[in-house]
C-alpha cells in the first residue's frame, strides 16, 4: 500500500532528522552508541514509507518510538522534543483513522 500523504512528510522529517543528528555525532565525538541509538529508532522507517501498512505504523509509534524515548531519557536528552510536531501528525493520522 501506498504511503498516505498525509503523514509521507512526517516520517521523511523524521528519517532526516536522525540522520542530520547521526552525521553531527559523528563529526563531533564519534559516539558509536549515540548513533546506534538513532538508527535504531528509524531503521523501519523507509519500510513504512515504502510499503505502509497500519499494523507497521502502529508498531513504530508504540514500540521503536517509545524505546527511543527510553533512550534519550537515560542519555538526559529529554524525549524527543524536536520530533513532537512530526509524532504529532502521526497520532492525528491514527485517532482519525481508528476502527470505532
Amino acid at each position: 500500500m501506498r504511503c498516505p500523504d498525509e503523514i509521507a512528510p512526517a516520517l521523511l522529517n523524521i528519517i532526516e532528522h536522525a540522520l542530520l543528528k547521526m552525521r553531527a555525532i559523528g563529526f563531533s565525538n564519534g559516539d558509536v552508541a549515540k548513533c546506534a541509538v538513532e538508527s535504531d529508532h528509524v531503521h523501519n522507517l523507509l519500510k513504512l514509507v515504502r510499503d505502509f501498512t497500519p499494523e507497521e505504523l502502529k508498531y513504530y509509534l508504540e514500540v521503536s518510538r517509545e524505546e527511543y524515548r527510553r533512550s534519550l531519557r537515560s542519555e538526559g536528552e529529554g524525549e524527543g522534543v524536536s520530533l513532537k510536531g512530526y509524532w504529532d501528525d502521526l497520532d492525528r493520522y491514527v485517532a482519525k483513522h481508528r476502527k470505532v
